[in-house]
């Protein structure tokens, strides 16, 4: 799963696009006309976009500027699913990964009509005026959906927010891979600690939901939230701990290796391998060591404490 984008991209007036302010400053969340998805899309207003970087030379000349003024679409709570295979039995080939963006007919209908909601943003007072023109679309194309749907099956791409990959489930679920716990099931000693655990897309980004789980599962890990603890009264002498004394009871996961994988989806949307495993833009895919170090809680930001509630994140 992933957060399907298209966007418009406006030809900015001189002066009216400085890649010096903040990237995205203004965002819409709203429940798109006909749909039964509460917050289902998002819109944001995008202060500059670097064109070659979305298609080269060749962008720029279709476009007709090298900075332009961005208003991404995106579908939060996407019916189509796209799929993940191995490409070979040898561990090194990077699996190949078909994103199956808008191949939805409910989909495809949601995302055409925020195009034309981005064109009438576009053409508000407050925005028009900084702008020259709409590239890569005309008043013709706009009474089209046919057309629109041809716009946007060319310029759908990832919001890089892949998930669900290796889900968390029932044991009864045979597309299950993990736990309540993060446990990968049928093997000993081993979680995936990320987004690919998602059994259901969140309606945001979910950069929050991923630090969340990290939080939640480091928790368990190191024998909080479970319940009680059991009492620390039985204890016996252990041989291989020069006589010190070893609890009877070890909490759930205490003192376990555990390693996280995650995987990062390419723009592309054909079936492509995707990237070498600890390459991600976040830098997941690190082995964790065989004990898990007690250490303070991380934050987003010094002000904002650490979310510990999985349960409100992860609702979808």
């Amino acid at each position: 799963m992933d957060h399907p984008v298209t966007r418009l991209l406006l030809v900015p007036k001189p002066g009216s696009c400085d890649p010096e302010t903040p990237l995205a400053q203004v965002v819409l969340r709203y429940q798109a006309a006909g749909s039964d998805e509460f917050n289902d899309m998002q819109q944001v207003l995008f202060s500059h976009v670097d064109v070659a970087a979305l298609g080269g030379e060749q962008a720029v000349a279709a476009v007709g500027t090298p900075l332009a003024i961005g208003l991404p679409v995106a579908l939060e709570r996407p019916r189509s699913r796209g799929r993940l295979s191995l490409a070979s039995a040898d561990p090194r080939i990077q699996p190949l990964i078909e994103l199956n963006f808008a191949a939805d007919p409910e989909d495809l209908r949601r995302l055409v009509e925020g195009v034309h909601l981005a064109w009438r943003i576009a053409h508000e007072p407050e925005i028009a005026r900084h702008v020259k023109r709409v590239a890569l679309l005309t008043e013709d194309a706009m009474s089209s959906d046919e057309a629109l749907a041809r716009y946007v099956h060319a310029t759908v791409t990832t919001q890089f927010h892949p998930c669900g990959t290796a889900r968390m489930g029932p044991s009864g679920d045979p597309m299950a891979v993990v736990d309540q716990y993060c446990r990968v099931r049928e093997a000993q000693n081993l979680r995936v600690v990320d987004a690919s655990v998602m059994p259901t897309i969140p309606r945001a980004n979910i950069n929050l939901t991923c630090i969340m789980i990290g939080e939640r599962v480091s928790d368990w890990m190191r024998g909080r939230g479970l319940g009680p603890r059991p009492a620390p009264a039985q204890a016996r002498d252990s041989p291989h701990t020069g006589g010190r004394r070893d609890p009877v009871d070890r909490w759930p996961g205490e003192g376990q290796p555990v390693a996280g994988v995650a995987l990062v989806w390419p723009r592309s949307r054909t079936a492509t391998p995707a990237p070498p495993l600890g390459r991600s833009r976040s830098g997941a895919g690190r082995e964790v060591g065989p004990r898990v170090q007690p250490r303070p809680p991380t934050t987003c930001g010094s002000r904002h404490p650490p979310t510990r509630d999985m349960t409100t994140v992860l609702t979808p």
